[in-house]
């Protein structure tokens, strides 16, 4: 209960720090994960039940993130690299930890074993760090990948001569060539170990994807388990678990290639899974971060007052120190081994940025918690909380140094796009989506609902629109639909069923006014009173219905007895048309010929849905050459779209008795088809740039697969 308690505690920090980190994008995420740790620390209480055993940091949080580091990167590129891995991750690593060694030793007066303790702490790098806090500059190729193949490997190299500094602690001697064995079989005894068991991993899975054992939740959870699984064995072995995992992940990384055309969709989903659980478990860290760098202090200011700023000032000189040590190594190396890297004319420049992005991070926070709290022989550990509170400091600066310095040096990120050209881009291509479902044969209420699902694309609905811009758009449909039936009665196109159901559409949109009033009265008492009749319908006989009925017939024929005098001549007829086959359901009714009552209703709503395809034959086409013309001047693509809404807004008033025919995943799938066609012509006519386009197909494609998806669910 205790552990679920401190994940949930540590979960809804990291949702309150990344919600703060998207509102405050300029500062970096780890460090709005660190003040949640701190200010965590800070609730009474909170701090003493919060505690994650060292080995269980290790297996369950740096264990997979570097499986994940591995997973991305190709083993043509460690091989190519193979003997700069060895001088970045392993002689490096090891000149620090000397240097770091003897100068820890001689400011405070430490054992050396206990020295080099803490600067195999403070050695490992970070690249997740790194680009949480570089996301704003363009680094050079080379040093980021520098960078990169540094800190897959130098984590094994801290831990192992971690491990050494306390055998030494604890026995009180040490033999280099005894301790060189140990790294060598510790090293390659995990990357023997890792490959085996990624290969092994990798066969069963994609044995298991020809038999059609393709289940995702099944397969997603053996990679989740792999690395701990991995790690858990490699220890066992007593060889480096973490050069296990991440040569497991480098295997995992060749498969990849192969499991795209296996099975796309356990691909695509893989990767958003470790994608997500990378940010969770670096989330974690950085809490936790802040939690020990409170605890820490608090206790030096509990015991020795302050005692603690000595210690800030010891984890500021060593970041110093490695920094120069950093720069030192690209300067005199030889010039093949730097030419890989850097740009050798920029050669001081390069090695500068090399040195300030040795970003320390998880891996550092892991082994200082790794430290244990007493040695074998019963004694505490020595200097621990001094340890923490300098690995601490450690970590807090080399995430706020490149922050400072690197912006100076480096040009910034330009963005492969603008916003305003996605949002005009985006615009249009939703735009080019309604316009397919305009086009469609679909009944009007599938329309609606198919465009405000396209509308969603937008990040708006309805009612989030601007109310001038949809009061544009009624009325300019308005004015073009009007000026269309017209010239249609003018050159005699339209009957008089057609003529007559527009008259009264037109009369009844006319809201203002005491017409208006009389209008939205007589619906709403229309409706109360059919609420009523259907509420009552099961208490009262056939013979009172059937009155009630004939009253409402005769009521709707006296009403339109009054009205045709203001009719013109085509359409009084046609009215009087009406009134008669209303008299023919009144006798009809009163008779108690059903089957002769029903034949002239449908005779009645085919009369009806005519009239409606007339209007729609006349009208849709002036008002989508209204809406085209207005999208292809571009001076007001919102109005255009608004055009849109209402014009599916009002084929749903007119065919609102109309039944769904069309299904709606089938017109949303032409629609996001027509989109994915704006998006291939606009690469083919350069008018999209990559990046665009590829955003812009990313959200068309995700679009689609949910389509699909919901489809199936209804199939089944």
């Amino acid at each position: 209960m205790d552990f679920l308690f401190v994940i949930l505690v540590i979960m809804i920090a990291i949702i309150v720090a990344n919600f703060l980190s998207q509102l405050m994008p300029k500062i970096p995420q780890a460090f709005w994960q660190i003040l949640a740790g701190i200010i965590l620390a800070l609730i009474p209480g909170t701090l003493n039940q919060i505690h994650l055993e060292p080995d269980l940091f290790l297996m369950l949080v740096i264990a997979p993130l570097l499986f994940y580091e591995g997973q991305h990167t190709n083993a043509s590129v460690i091989s190519k690299n193979f003997s700069a891995i060895i001088r970045l991750a392993g002689i490096l690593a090891i000149v620090t930890v000397v240097v770091l060694g003897f100068t820890e030793q001689a400011i405070m007066h430490w054992v050396l074993p206990l020295a080099v303790a803490l600067a195999a702490i403070v050695t490992p790098t970070d690249a997740t760090a790194l680009d949480s806090v570089t996301s704003t500059v363009k680094m050079p190729s080379g040093i980021k990948r520098a960078l990169n193949l540094e800190s897959l490997f130098n984590d094994a190299s801290g831990l192992v001569v971690l491990a050494l500094a306390l055998l030494w602690l604890n026995t009180g001697h040490f033999s280099f060539l005894e301790g060189f064995k140990e790294f060598l079989i510790s090293a390659f005894g995990g990357a023997v170990i890792g490959f085996i068991l990624g290969m092994l991993i990798v066969w069963i899975r994609q044995n298991l994807l020809r038999f059609q054992l393709d289940d995702s939740t099944a397969q997603i959870l053996i990679q989740i388990i792999s690395p701990v699984a991995i790690y858990i064995i490699a220890e066992h072995f007593h060889v480096s678990g973490i050069i296990a995992v991440v040569i497991a992940g480098v295997v995992h990384n060749e498969e990849r290639a192969h499991m795209q055309f296996m099975s796309a969709q356990l691909s695509n989903l893989s990767n958003q899974v470790w994608e997500m659980m990378s940010q969770i478990l670096n989330g974690i860290v950085f809490v936790l971060l802040g939690l020990e760098l409170v605890r820490v202090v608090e206790t030096f200011v509990n015991t020795t007052g302050y005692g603690w700023v000595p210690m800030v000032g010891m984890g500021i000189l060593i970041y110093i120190i490695m920094v120069i040590v950093r720069f030192l190594s690209m300067i005199f190396s030889q010039k093949e081994d730097v030419e890989r890297f850097i740009d050798y004319g920029q050669r001081k420049k390069d090695a500068f940025v090399f040195a300030i992005g040795g970003v320390h991070g998880a891996m550092t926070m892991a082994m200082a918690l790794s430290l244990p709290y007493v040695l074998k022989n019963g004694q505490p550990f020595p200097y621990r909380d001094n340890i923490l509170l300098i690995a601490s400091v450690v970590i807090i600066i080399s995430l706020v140094m490149p922050l400072l310095v690197l912006p100076k040096v480096l040009p910034e990120v330009e963005p492969e796009f603008k916003t305003a050209d996605f949002d005009k881009a985006h615009l249009e291509m939703v735009s080019r989506g309604m316009a397919d479902v305009d086009r469609s044969d679909a009944d009007p209420q599938t329309k609606q609902r198919v465009t405000r699902q396209l509308q969603a694309q937008l990040g708006y609905g309805d009612e989030q629109l601007d109310r001038d811009i949809w009061l544009e758009a009624t009325d300019r449909i308005n004015r073009v639909t009007n000026q269309a039936i017209e010239d249609a009665m003018d050159a005699d196109q339209l009957s008089g069923d057609a003529a007559l159901f527009y008259q009264r559409l037109s009369h009844n949109s006319r809201n203002s006014g005491w017409h208006g009033i009389q209008h939205r009265g007589r619906v709403l008492w229309h409706s109360l009173e059919q609420s009523w009749m259907h509420f009552i319908d099961r208490h009262v006989n056939s013979s009172k219905r059937q009155e009630r009925q004939k009253q409402r017939i005769e009521k709707y024929i006296k009403r339109e007895q009054r009205h045709l005098k203001d009719l013109p001549p085509d359409q009084r007829k046609h009215m009087e048309q009406r009134i008669a086959d209303q008299r023919k359901v009144l006798d009809m009714n009163t008779a108690d010929k059903r089957q002769s009552l029903h034949k002239l209703k449908q005779k009645q709503r085919d009369r009806w849905a005519a009239a409606t395809e007339e209007i729609r034959n006349v009208t849709e086409p002036a008002v989508e050459a209204d809406i085209q013309s207005l999208e292809q001047s571009g001076k007001n693509p919102r109005l255009a779209l608004a055009m849109r809404n209402v014009q599916v807004r009002q084929q749903n008033v007119m065919q609102s008795s109309v039944d769904s025919t069309d299904d709606d995943q089938e017109v949303m799938m032409n629609a996001l088809q027509a989109e994915l066609q704006y998006i291939h012509q606009g690469r083919a006519k350069n008018t999209l740039s990559s990046g665009l386009a590829k955003a812009l197909y990313d959200e068309v494609n995700a679009a689609q697969a949910l389509v699909l998806a919901i489809e199936e669910e209804e199939e089944e």
